[in-house]
Formats: structure tokens, C-alpha cells, sequence
């Protein structure tokens, strides 16, 4: 299972959760599970079309998925994700 952490701003979503582990084979199956788990953060990953939302920006060994194949990106067991909140403004 992929070790994911979990930014303080997403902590509130994740019942303060600093890290857990999460299976999945792509970077969005591991989005689908970590909001089966926590609920609450689907609101943030997800639009309501079911994309991935962009407010939310993940990063997989070190590399944002955004560079990579996005969400179809594939994730192996021992990969690291980061989540971190994107940053709006004006």
C-alpha cells in the first residue's frame, strides 16, 4: 500500500490524520479509497463530475501528477503521495 501525507490544511478532512496507507494502482484509486476512508476530503478531490478536482495538488515519489499522466497515473506499493492544497488568490 502507497504511504500517503496528508498537508495540515487537508488534516481537517482526515480526523487529523498526518499520514496512513492507502491501496490502489493509480493515483485515482488511491483518491477513491482515501475518501472511503475519510469521507469528508471527497469534497476536495473530487468535482462533482467525479474528475479530480485541481484544488488539490498530489504529488507521487516527488513528482506532481499533473507533469506525469495525472490520475491515471500508476502508483506502486512502496510509492510516497503528498496532498497538498493549492494556493488561491488575487
Amino acid at each position: 500500500m502507497a504511504k500517503v501525507y496528508i498537508t495540515s490544511a487537508l488534516r481537517t478532512f482526515t480526523e487529523s490524520e498526518e499520514s496512513c496507507t492507502v491501496s490502489g494502482d493509480t493515483v485515482y484509486e488511491i483518491a477513491e479509497n482515501l475518501s472511503r476512508r475519510f469521507p469528508e476530503i471527497r469534497k476536495k478531490f473530487f468535482r462533482d463530475d467525479g474528475s479530480l478536482n485541481t484544488l488539490v495538488i498530489i504529488y507521487l515519489d516527488g513528482k506532481d501528477i499533473r507533469l506525469l499522466q495525472r490520475e491515471k497515473t500508476a502508483v506502486n506499493p512502496e510509492s510516497e503521495i503528498k496532498l497538498y492544497t493549492a494556493l488561491l488568490g488575487g
